[in-house]
């Protein structure tokens, strides 16, 4: 596993040049800059992160057990709760909907869990303990809301790597097993973003020992899986990830749990197409945590 990093850093869009650049066929103009690091000075991956109300939130990962909000005006770090004994602390499946996220899986030293639990940030946070995954204890998967529902699936159990899709109803509290056939591989540390009413699924390890990494990308609308342009980057597992204006950005992550990389990349998805993007300087950053705040994402740990 990659060295652990405290620092964290964002990528902000010039939004005026960009536009224009584009024009022109510049793939983007943007930069990078050093904020501040998250409170603690403990070197943290596998965490939960997520945007609401216009914070960032890391949520617990392999090295605490809190939960830290960033106030991007003032570039401060607050603790503002502890999650659950027996949530899973690290490498959990996650996505929000309407306000609340949604933590499911992960797992603790090592050991996966099949808890679900819904945290609501209001200024000490609010967790409630949910329906367990029926599919049993899992980590290392993909989570992303969309139209209302929360998706899971892949991962790992410890014993086998799997390429399933589950669907979540927060409003009744229910779990939907969708076809096996729609992810055309078993995944682990596969990554995700959402653009519009899609979500697109991407790179990971796969059989038969989850270091056989892939640059395989599908799109998502709910119902059917189609298969888009690969990822131009090696093939990497643990790499992080953010949509903004339209646009899906992926980089840093690591393959063979031996390779780390920190380039970049920008998908265009009304085109299906890939652009190269500024590189990470998080030194090959994998596992790392990522949350969009206005047209600011912010990446680290």
């Amino acid at each position: 596993m990659s060295t652990i990093y405290t620092h964290i850093l964002f990528f902000k869009k010039a939004t005026l040049t960009i536009l224009s650049l584009l024009l022109f066929g510049f793939t983007s103009f943007a930069q990078w800059s050093s904020i501040a690091s998250q409170t603690g000075g403990v070197g943290n991956d596998g965490a939960v992160s997520f945007t609401i109300d216009g914070n960032g939130y890391t949520l617990a990962g392999s090295s605490t057990n809190k939960v830290y909000m960033y106030d991007t005006l003032a570039d401060t770090w607050t603790v503002v709760d502890t999650v659950p004994v027996d949530m899973g602390h690290a490498f959990a499946m996650s996505f929000t909907v309407g306000g609340r996220v949604f933590i499911v899986g992960g797992d603790t030293s090592g050991v996966p869990v099949s808890t679900v639990w819904e945290y609501t940030p209001n200024g000490r946070g609010h967790f409630l303990q949910k329906q367990d995954f029926p599919a049993g204890p899992r980590d290392a998967g993909f989570g992303f809301g969309l139209d209302g529902y929360g998706y899971v699936g892949a991962g790992n159990d410890n014993v086998s790597l799997f390429g399933d899709i589950w669907k979540y109803d927060p409003l009744h509290d229910a779990w939907t097993h969708l076809s096996d056939s729609l992810l055309p591989e078993v995944l682990i540390f596969p990554t995700s973003f959402v653009v519009g009413h899609k979500a697109y699924i991407l790179t990971g390890g796969t059989a038969p020992t989850g270091v056989n990494e892939v640059m395989d990308m599908w799109a998502f609308d709910g119902t059917t899986m189609t298969q888009k342009a690969s990822y131009p980057g090696a093939g990497r597992q643990a790499a992080f990830t953010f949509s903004n204006n339209g646009y899906g950005y992926v980089g840093g992550g690591q393959a063979n749990y031996t390779t780390n990389y920190n380039d970049m990349w920008r998908y265009d998805a009304a085109n299906d197409q890939w652009s190269a993007a500024p590189g990470s300087p998080l030194l090959g950053g994998a596992w790392s945590s990522t949350f969009v705040v206005g047209n600011n994402a912010y990446a680290g740990l």
